[in-house]
């Protein structure tokens, strides 16, 4: 004996089985929606953190450069104006610009002024 059974007559809670598939059909896009959302937020939040990290590293080694330009040129100045010949007191403005570049700089370029 076949039996079919009605999908309108099975009830769970005064509600047939096709109440609850279309319940639930119609929560899920919401919440599939929203799941969406959320994930795309967080990899957003990732990709900008990622990218503002990179900014900063982008900025500190352009700061350092600056710094680093800024006295080749200051003592290239000195050297060209002639402050740096033993007649004169060479090292008094040498001196002052390493002093206050030297305290900025990272160690790279410490290394490469005390080679220059």
């Amino acid at each position: 004996i076949e039996t079919m059974v009605d999908i309108n007559k099975r009830v769970f809670w005064h509600l047939t089985l096709k109440d609850i598939l279309s319940i639930l059909c119609s929560a899920a896009i919401p919440i599939a929606l929203a799941i969406y959302t959320a994930i795309g937020a967080q990899q957003q939040k990732k990709e900008a953190e990622k990218t503002r990290q990179f900014d900063l590293e982008r900025a500190e080694i352009l700061r350092q450069q600056i710094l680093y330009d800024e006295f080749i040129n200051n003592i290239f100045k000195l050297d060209n104006y002639g402050y740096l010949k033993e007649k004169k007191n060479p090292w008094a403005f040498a001196n002052a610009y390493y002093r206050a570049a030297h305290r900025q700089w990272d160690t790279i370029r410490k290394a490469d002024v005390i080679q220059f």
